[in-house]
This record gives structure tokens, sequence and C-alpha cells, in this order.
């Protein structure tokens, strides 16, 4: 877990603490009888726990926290290429 202070979703001035837990793969071995064993692959979602509400806009945690969670919420071209621009990735093609 990563400490991290994010711009609120909704009001986009405001900085909000959170706790960023990246997205992780685990492998575990699954054994069956006679020594057969199967190692079965699985995989969790990046995951932000909002520490406290926008000091800006004052919206409550567990809200930013859902939208923050949920990036198929934030889908305006704007937030978008910040995103982008923030891993580092290429905005245009």
């Amino acid at each position: 877990m990563q400490r991290m202070n994010v711009e609120c979703p909704f009001c986009e001035i405001g900085i909000v603490e959170t706790m960023f837990t990246p997205s992780i793969r685990r492998e575990k071995k699954e054994s069956f009888g006679r020594g057969h064993t199967k190692s079965v692959i699985t995989y969790s979602k990046e995951r932000y726990d909002v520490v406290g509400n926008c000091p800006h806009c004052g919206e409550k945690a567990r809200k930013i926290q859902r939208k923050l969670n949920n990036p198929s919420e934030m889908t305006s071209r704007k937030n978008m290429l910040k995103r982008l621009k923030k891993a580092g990735l290429p905005t245009r093609i």
C-alpha cells in the first residue's frame, strides 16, 4: 500500500489523501490425489482507500472512493488524458 495525494474527481481542485493498492498477480498451487498439482493464477484490481473528505468541495470520502475505484464512471476525455499523461503514456498516436 502506498500513501498518495489524488485530485478530487468531482471538483478537480481539492487534493484528497488516499491509500493506493496496486493490482497484484497471485499464483497458488492446488494439490489433488496421487500427487497431481495445478497452478491457479488470480488477479486483484487496483484499489483506492480514501482517508478523508475533500477539503475544497466537501464531498464525502465514500463517494470519492467509489468514483476512483470505478474508472468507467470517469469517462470524460479530459480526465482520461490526465491519467495517460501521469502514467507516462503517449496521448497521440
